[in-house]
């Protein structure tokens, strides 16, 4: 009767090695995890966007990316392009007017996808 219990105990430890700790569902009450629904609607969003960004001139791309998503101030951006600080901001307004405009959000309200100002 010992050993069978013993044996019992060793397959028990070894399954858990392998599968883990075996957390009850209806016992745990705080559950950490993302809703799939936000991740999805996210993942969408950032394709449309993503989409409406490859279709835009390629000046316009280029001060996006540089502003927008690398975080560059409009000077760095200007300098790292080889171009007046007034044109970034104008193309970086037509690239948001434009986006604004494609991605159907409406109304004359302007859209600020990064800080927004020189940092």
């Amino acid at each position: 009767m010992y050993r069978i219990a013993q044996n019992l105990w060793f397959d028990r430890l070894r399954a858990t090695k392998v599968r883990g700790e075996v957390i009850d569902v209806d016992t745990a009450i705080d559950l950490v995890g993302s809703d799939g629904r936000d991740v999805t609607e996210s993942r969408l969003t950032l394709q449309a966007v993503s989409k409406s960004i490859a279709e835009l001139p390629a000046d316009q791309q280029l001060v996006i990316a540089h502003v927008c998503i690398d975080g560059m101030s409009y000077k760095d951006a200007a300098d790292a392009l080889g171009i007046p600080i007034g044109t970034v901001m104008s193309r970086l307004a037509r690239a948001r007017k434009t986006l604004h405009a494609v991605m159907g959000a409406g109304g004359d309200e302007p859209v600020l996808l990064s800080n927004g100002g020189e940092s």
